[in-house]
């Protein structure tokens, strides 16, 4: 019976943590620079679709809860971000792109008709 006992915590504990996990998003990035260039990644998490525009060139398109990620030449850029029906949401940041690293946009919504942009280097 005390195996039983202990077969059900076991049970237990394994089911908690594959429900609960541990996943942080940013470990869940696999681009990697191509040589002599840093990766610019917008993760997008603000609640709606955006298109994602780099010195004024449209890079395509993010959904929410997904990202997009494009090797650009190191130096510093423009990003401007719009939400897709263009009526709500856009906001613009200049961003350094170093040599063999990522630059990561974690895209949120602010609350107050705007997105909040913060930017992380990895």
């Amino acid at each position: 019976m005390k195996w039983m006992t202990w077969l059900t915590g076991f049970f237990i504990m394994t089911l908690s943590a594959s429900l609960t996990g541990c996943d942080d998003s940013k470990d869940n990035f696999d681009e990697t620079p191509a040589q002599g260039n840093g990766t610019l990644i917008v993760d997008n998490g603000s609640g709606t679709d955006c298109n994602v525009f780099v010195d004024g060139l449209n890079e395509g398109s993010v959904n929410n809860d997904h990202y997009i990620a494009r090797d650009i030449q190191p130096g510093q850029i423009r990003v401007f971000i719009r939400s897709r029906d263009g009526d709500h949401y856009s906001h613009g940041k200049d961003v350094d792109i170093l040599e063999g690293r990522r630059t990561i946009l974690r895209l949120t919504f602010d609350g107050f008709n705007d997105f909040k942009i913060n930017v992380e280097y990895d």
